[in-house]
C-alpha cells in the first residue's frame, strides 16, 4: 500500500512539471528562432511596482547565435561569444567583461527555451481563438526562494513569435518587455564587438580576472 501510494504521488507530481501541450508548442517557438538564425527585433519595456508605473522605454536587439548587441537609452551592451562590452554612454566607458548568462534572460531565443532549464512548472494558460490571437504559457520557478513567483509568456503562434513577456516578483515589481518588429538579418563578423578606433576619449576599464 506505501508504494503504490507513492508511486501515485510521483506521477501526480511529474504531472504537475510539464504541460504536453506547451512543451510542443515551445519547441516549435524555439525552432523557428533557431532556423531565423541572426534577426534584428524592437521592443518596449516597462517596470511596475505597487501599480505606480514608470514611463517606459525602448531599445534595439541584434542576435545571431551566442553573439547579440543590445541598444538601450544610456546602456550598449556587446557580446562577441567571448568578452562582453558595456557602453556606459554617460561615463563615456566601455568595461569588458566575461559574459554573463543572466544577462541573456530577455533574449527571445533564450525565453523559448526555457522550460528546457528544468527550473520550472508550466501550463497553457489560455489558447488562440478567434477573438484572442495570443496563446499564454504561465510558468512558476520550483525554488520556493526565487524572487520571481511568474512568468507569463504571450505567443503569437501562426509564425511562432514571442510578442510579450511579463515577470512578476514578490517584493511587487512587475516587468513587462513587448517585443514590437523582429526582422531576419545577416550580420558582419565584427558587429557584436565595438568599433574603439571610432570612440576617440572613451574610457576603456578591463574587469576580466583571467
Amino acid at each position: 500500500m506505501e508504494n503504490l501510494l507513492l508511486c501515485l504521488a510521483f506521477s501526480l507530481l511529474a504531472g504537475v512539471d510539464s504541460d504536453p501541450k506547451a512543451t510542443r508548442m515551445l519547441d516549435r517557438l524555439s525552432a523557428s528562432y533557431e532556423k531565423m538564425g541572426g534577426f534584428e527585433l524592437q521592443f518596449r519595456y516597462e517596470l511596475e511596482f505597487d501599480g505606480r508605473v514608470e514611463p517606459s522605454q525602448t531599445g534595439k536587439l541584434w542576435s545571431k547565435g551566442d553573439l547579440y548587441r543590445l541598444e538601450l537609452p544610456d546602456l550598449e551592451l556587446y557580446c562577441d561569444g567571448k568578452n562582453q562590452y558595456a557602453h556606459l554612454k554617460k561615463n563615456k566607458e566601455i568595461q569588458i567583461s566575461r559574459p554573463d548568462p543572466s544577462d541573456r534572460r530577455y533574449h527571445p531565443a533564450t525565453l523559448a527555451r526555457i522550460h528546457e532549464s528544468g527550473k520550472f512548472e508550466y501550463r497553457i494558460l489560455s489558447e488562440r481563438n478567434d477573438k484572442n490571437p495570443l496563446s499564454v504559457i504561465e510558468f512558476k520557478p520550483q525554488n520556493s526562494s526565487d524572487p520571481i513567483f511568474k512568468i507569463l509568456l504571450h505567443i503569437s503562434e501562426p509564425n511562432s513569435r514571442i510578442v510579450k513577456v511579463q515577470w512578476f516578483e514578490k517584493s511587487g515589481r512587475r516587468t513587462t518587455v513587448h517585443f514590437e518588429r523582429t526582422h531576419p538579418r545577416n550580420f558582419d563578423s565584427g558587429f557584436f564587438a565595438p568599433d574603439l578606433d571610432s570612440m576617440p576619449g572613451i574610457h576603456v576599464e578591463d574587469l576580466r580576472e583571467d
